[in-house]
């Protein structure tokens, strides 16, 4: 499955589109904050069933020690050490730690299209000011230069 965040494609700027790029963005950074949002739910949905998880393992240690090794007199310590080795607690763990991870990524994406923001407010400054603008070599450059050619050669043969 591909993600929105899985190229940087979304982070680049192209200086002769600067109106489709000004345009766009808004939706974009939408598009990012809402994922970054519903991630961040997932989070918490996954850490309340780790809640639960953690509670059944910890019930079925209770219920049956002998099934996980324990031996009388069964210390709370030795309860939580086998409530984090339960397999289903450690599944929940990892989907809990995947999900943190991906709000990981959304929110460096969010963060990264702020400067994308920035970045397109100096780029425009930069088009207003004619940076981008190529050289002129057209009719008006031609005519000042054969008036400067002509004016060094009326200098040249002046006596």
């Amino acid at each position: 499955m591909s993600e929105i965040w899985d190229n940087a494609e979304f982070l680049k700027i192209d200086e002769d589109k600067l109106d489709k790029v000004c345009f766009t963005h808004a939706d974009t950074y939408f598009d990012f904050a809402k994922a970054l949002a519903d991630a961040r739910e997932e989070v918490n949905l996954a850490k309340a069933r780790l809640d639960v998880v953690e509670a059944e393992a910890e019930e079925e240690i209770r219920k049956f020690p002998r099934r996980f090794k324990l031996k009388e007199p069964i210390r709370e310590g030795q309860i939580k050490l086998k409530v984090v080795l339960h397999p289903a607690v450690q599944k929940a763990t990892d989907r809990l730690n995947k999900r943190k991870a991906k709000v990981g990524v959304l929110e460096a994406a969010v963060n990264a299209l702020e400067h994308r923001k920035r970045m397109i407010e100096k780029a425009v400054d930069l088009f207003l000011a004619n940076y981008f603008s190529k050289p002129k070599v057209g009719e008006e450059m031609d005519d000042r230069r054969k008036t400067r050619i002509q004016n060094k050669r009326q200098r040249e043969t002046e006596p």
